[in-house]
């Protein structure tokens, strides 16, 4: 049963898969906002994983980085050093500790100190 990517949980199979979207224009056209008029930085989200169907980490002049987690920790190690982590406490919970260790990616928002986002992020999931 000690595989590398593999859990056993609740009497369940559960394989963490490196890269689950194939399909790119499915996925875009499935999260397409049809919102009249809202003008928003759109950032998809399937499955947990991060997709975008030009570039994985999106660096703006204002320093603001929004983008993969995956990607970001390879860029950008010493963000994930200070930050990664320090908010939720996997020991006072299980899930919390399970769900830190085992991310594989997600959506990384990184704003400096003293700068505004002019347009607004959607993050569709």
């Amino acid at each position: 049963m000690a595989q590398i990517g593999h859990i056993r949980c609740l009497k369940v199979d559960y394989d963490l898969v490196e890269n689950p979207v194939t399909n790119f224009k499915d996925v875009q056209k499935l999260l397409q906002c049809e919102i009249p008029d809202f003008q928003t930085e759109l950032h998809s989200l399937v499955n947990g994983w991060y997709v975008h169907k030009e570039k994985l980490l999106h660096e703006y002049e204002n320093g603001v980085i929004i983008g993969s987690i995956r990607e970001a920790v390879k860029r950008y190690p010493e963000f994930f050093e200070r930050y990664y982590g320090k908010q939720a406490h996997p020991e006072t919970s299980g899930l919390i500790a399970v769900n830190t260790a085992l991310v594989r990616d997600g959506l990384f928002i990184y704003v400096p100190d003293d700068v505004e986002i002019e347009k607004t992020i959607q993050v569709l999931i």
